[in-house]
């Protein structure tokens, strides 16, 4: 691209085929790289971009394959106290890789990507993080990270199913003072929304 002149945008689209080379940046490559005139015009060069092309388009094709893209919703969980959400639109697409998501036993479809805020589930999830939530998974199991929802509010807690029915809520943080166990009585269960598989974020760096 420096050579020629040009954008290197236009030497990748018409690598990929997006465009056709031309035959105005067909003599300035030729100019640049000391070549005969009317050497771009070789139908053995033609021949390697077509070949370069269909490569390029097989490549793009089994990545694909290789990629999920996940939504990340304009949703936040309090790692804390709740948060209230409204239209919880899609905000951005994420990818993932289809072998993470089969080894680990997902279902992409039911995967969101969701902002937590606050620092009760520090060190494990951090004030800004986003959670990756299996929204396929609502039943609760014990000592596992769970996004539910009460009051109206949501919130992101390990949970702890008790043998008075109660479901105990905990925090990661360990100053217990400020973030100390609550319980959800019976009569007042969360509204499950999923596990949260996975976390993404700065942390503290």
């Amino acid at each position: 691209a420096r050579k020629v002149g040009i954008d290197p945008k236009q030497v990748s689209h018409i690598l990929t085929g997006f465009r056709n080379m031309g035959h105005e940046i067909s003599r300035r490559i030729e100019d640049a790289l000391g070549m005969q005139p009317g050497a771009m015009d070789s139908p053995l060069l033609e021949a390697m971009a077509d070949n370069l092309k269909n490569y390029l388009a097989e490549q793009r094709a089994d990545y694909a394959d290789e990629i999920v893209m996940i939504p990340f919703i304009d949703a936040q969980v309090g790692a804390g106290p709740g948060v209230s959400n409204g239209d919880e639109r899609t905000l951005d697409l994420h990818q993932y890789s289809r072998t993470w998501i089969d080894r680990n036993g997902l279902h992409a479809p039911a995967l969101r990507r969701v902002k937590v805020v606050g620092d009760s589930m520090r060190p494990t999830i951090f004030d800004g993080d986003v959670a990756l939530v299996n929204t396929a998974e609502r039943k609760i199991t014990n000592g596992k990270v769970f996004a539910f929802i009460v009051d109206g509010e949501a919130r992101v807690k390990r949970l702890f199913k008790q043998f008075d029915g109660r479901i105990r809520v905990v925090s990661d943080n360990p100053d217990k003072l400020q973030f100390p166990d609550e319980f959800l009585t019976p009569d007042h269960m969360p509204e499950m929304v999923g596990r949260v598989v996975d976390r993404s974020g700065k942390a503290d760096l």
